[in-house]
């Protein structure tokens, strides 16, 4: 602008002033958004099922994710299932914010997974925010397998295996991961 500006106006300053600030303030924002946008990323990418012994996985998450990382998060529990010939899971809701209608499909759908799997998933932390949610998404919660804590989950779990030994995969899962791969 300086180039152009041969006027001694001042009027050409005041919007000199301006465009400078609304370009600083625009690239800030910008990087604003991108560490947000980056930081939720690297978030997303732990969250990971937990095996937490030959019979259990959990998925415990914490923070405010999108519907879409919790989705993803549901169907890597699925597939570890799959892969470990496990059919129960703990999901903890007790960290996990800002539940809305759309969280709770994504997040309430690992009893979906488990069932397919034929097998149970407990969930925990439900609390009144969650139930309010789920009941928005009409999911109906009296169907589901909820406990208030991951120790009453951990003992639901235990009282409800009834895990034989058996091969690496039974027929139909073997089928299925042919399927799938």
């Amino acid at each position: 602008l300086r180039s152009v500006d041969v006027s001694p106006d001042p009027t050409p300053r005041l919007f000199e002033a301006r465009a400078l600030a609304a370009a600083i303030e625009g690239f800030v924002r910008g990087r604003e958004e991108r560490v947000a946008e980056l930081a939720s990323e690297r978030a997303a990418k732990t969250l990971k099922p937990v095996r937490v012994d030959d019979s259990l996985f959990a998925l415990l998450i914490s923070g405010v994710h999108e519907p879409a990382v919790l989705s993803d998060c549901v169907d890597a529990l699925g597939r570890a299932m799959l892969d470990a010939d496990v059919e129960r899971a703990i999901v903890d809701l007790s960290q996990l914010g800002e539940p809305n209608r759309d969280r709770a499909v994504a997040i309430f759908s690992a009893d979906e997974v488990a069932r397919m799997l034929g097998g149970r998933c407990f969930f925990s932390g439900v609390d009144a925010r969650w139930r309010a949610a789920a009941a928005d998404a009409r999911i109906p919660l009296d169907a589901l397998d909820l406990v208030p804590s991951i120790g009453e989950a951990l003992r639901a779990a235990a009282e409800h295996s009834d895990h034989r030994p058996r091969g690496r995969f039974s027929s139909w899962r073997a089928r299925l991961r042919r399927l799938l791969s």
